[in-house]
């Protein structure tokens, strides 16, 4: 692979925050196929090495453009952002927020119905998680990408996500 090129491209994609799910995933069908280890079974040593690079570089790619936080930081990456490591968000309104949805999370699981409880959470986390990444899709979009506020609104995603993986590890203990 040469360095003139990024994910999307990979795909046949347009860099942008939306992406065709049917084309990423028909693409990285196609790609798997064709750069499958399998298929370089007979050819020399460094071939072989070089497919596998390959197919661990469209794995990366795909998982990257699959997830709506990973691909935001990507898209901020391809525009030379830069992170920093030690990045708070500053909406306090949000962290509010975060530390009500948790509290809720411990009423949920002490309650008498605990795991309907943990699944209405889930619902109101999964609905303000999909208006951030609308929002986010909005600002990726926009004539004045302001990356430092969509830097804030990919740190309030991936609280989401880390909220939803949690109720989710909490509604499968339930279940067993």
């Amino acid at each position: 692979m040469n360095n003139n090129y990024n994910y999307f491209s990979l795909f046949s994609l347009p860099v942008s925050y939306e992406v065709n799910e049917k084309q990423l995933k028909h693409s990285f069908r196609t790609l798997q196929k064709t750069m499958h280890p399998d298929n370089f079974a007979s050819k020399s040593g460094m071939e072989k090495v070089q497919s596998m690079q390959h197919a661990a570089e469209i794995n990366d790619a795909f998982k990257t453009l699959s997830d709506p936080y990973l691909r935001g930081r990507y898209l901020l990456e391809l525009m030379n952002f830069q992170f920093k490591e030690n990045d708070t968000i500053s909406d306090s309104g949000f962290l509010m927020e975060q530390m009500e949805l948790r509290e809720n999370l411990e009423a949920a699981k002490n309650s008498d119905d605990p795991l309907l409880g943990i699944e209405e959470l889930l619902d109101v986390i999964s609905d303000l998680r999909l208006k951030l990444i609308e929002h986010l899709s909005e600002l990726f979009s926009s004539d004045l990408v302001a990356m430092d506020v969509i830097n804030q609104e990919l740190m309030k995603l991936q609280f989401y996500n880390k909220l939803q993986e949690e109720v989710g590890v909490n509604i499968d203990e339930l279940d067993s």
